[in-house]
């Protein structure tokens, strides 16, 4: 039944709506389903189960996997704030609670930045090297900008390489040039990015188990040992999802960096705009763009590198600016 069901659930889910959110709510339903039980006792519920007529076995079956697939439909639905919840983007409510993991953050990033100078003190090279990476990929250099998780850090740091390196706003320039992205390269993001969230939606369950389903074995029976199993186990594999997708945070940020190194000036061209041949000139033009997109601001003296627009024929600017506003002028000479 269940391989029924995919064949046909793939005529209208993607493979990203399958192993991202639907894979995991079946596996955590499933967990459901023995926890209740192991509750009211193994034995019982199997022999319950097995006195059921065929009929209703199929349709108690049947209803799991709808309910499973509504439960997957609302996740997905949700995907983009859990994202960003896991990013640290909390309400202002919890302002101190964002201030104070972040400062935890600073201080971890402050430790390193010592260790990198003592390692250069005593020219341990390799040493300099491994943390120089892991602070490069872990945390943004503007200590501004840190966030209260990890996962924020990891992909504000892939945020602020556009910055650093070309001057260019990534949270403008991102939604515009991934539409330029070549399918070879969106199929990669898609790769790195499917586990990523599906760590994220595991987690998210994880936790949720281990708090519902703990209440659950506390309410309706006396074994605790079943009780701490499934508080600590749901804990502790919501941690270990949530590091998975780090790792994975890490492998998408890089692809990201690579989109700004290799593609930028496809989205130059797409708007019509001449490539600057120098770096410091395209680095004022990005942020000329970002301004323009922002604040609908073009500088006076046109953007950087690029040629101003002549009016046509030999009419003055003013004169084509009035011909706009008040339609053609009449042709016949004045008597």
């Amino acid at each position: 039944m269940l391989s029924a069901f995919l064949g046909q659930a793939t005529k209208f889910f993607d493979k990203r709506f399958l192993l991202t959110v639907w894979f995991p709510t079946f596996l955590f339903g499933g967990a459901w389903v023995v926890l209740v039980a192991l509750t009211i006792g193994v034995k019982d519920a199997v022999d319950w189960w097995t006195e059921l007529p065929a009929l209703t076995q199929a349709w108690l079956s049947a209803a799991g996997i709808l309910g499973v697939t509504f439960v997957a439909y609302l996740c997905d639905n949700l995907a983009y704030g859990l994202v960003r919840w896991y990013e640290g983007y909390w309400p202002e409510s919890l302002s101190w609670l964002i201030q104070y993991k972040a400062n935890m953050h600073r201080q971890h990033w402050l430790r390193i930045g010592d260790q990198m100078d003592r390692a250069v003190e005593k020219h341990l090279t390799r040493k300099y090297n491994r943390l120089y990476a892991r602070c490069h990929f872990a945390y943004p250099r503007d200590d501004a900008l840190l966030m209260p998780t990890r996962l924020g850090n990891v992909l504000r740091a892939a945020e602020e390489y556009g910055l650093l390196a070309y001057n260019l706003d990534a949270p403008t320039i991102w939604p515009r040039l991934t539409l330029l992205l070549p399918a070879e390269f969106q199929s990669q993001l898609e790769q790195a990015s499917m586990p990523l969230v599906a760590m994220l939606f595991c987690s998210a369950l994880s936790w949720v188990f281990a708090l519902a389903g703990g209440a659950w074995v506390f309410i309706g029976s006396d074994r605790w040992v079943l009780f701490v199993a499934v508080a600590l186990g749901g804990l502790g594999l919501s941690r270990l999802c949530y590091e998975s997708a780090v790792h994975r945070a890490v492998e998408y940020g890089t692809l990201i960096r690579t989109a700004f190194d290799l593609y930028r000036h496809s989205l130059l061209k797409a708007l019509g705009l001449n490539v600057p041949k120098a770096l410091a000139q395209e680095r004022e033009l990005w942020a000329q763009l970002g301004n323009w997109w922002y604040t609908f601001d073009v500088p006076v003296g046109g953007l950087a590198g690029q040629e101003s627009p002549k009016p046509p024929g030999d009419a003055k600017p003013q004169e084509h600016v009035v011909y706009l506003a008040l339609g053609k002028p009449s042709e016949r000479k004045p008597k």
